[in-house]
């Protein structure tokens, strides 16, 4: 019996293991002055769902974030993360943390 139920914990692991499929991506940043975007394209053959955030570091140091939840991407296509500020407080610098997983 304990080797019955020991056995049904093991394929349970790996069952929970193998649908694991969140990635991590690289998105592309694009910077100027007063817009930062993030640019996550599917390269890939399935729809993929993807969340995160892009972050800008303004000139007098302060974060403008911008998020995206739960967005689908289809094969071919791209989704964007938008973030502005003002002409008086210039972006400096520009990031970004995407996960995704297939759908």
């Amino acid at each position: 019996m304990k080797k019955i139920i020991l056995g049904l914990i093991v394929l349970l692991n790996f069952g929970l293991v193998l649908n694991a499929h969140a990635f991590r991506v690289k998105a592309e940043v694009q910077l100027t002055q007063t817009y930062a975007v993030a640019s996550v394209v599917n390269y890939w053959g399935a729809p993929m769902v993807c969340s995160g955030n892009a972050a800008g570091l303004t000139a007098s140091g302060v974060y403008i974030y911008s998020y995206m939840n739960n967005v689908v991407i289809y094969p071919g296509q791209y989704a964007y993360i938008h973030v502005y500020t003002n002409m008086y407080d210039p972006f400096f610098s520009a990031v970004d943390s995407i996960n995704c997983f297939w759908y």
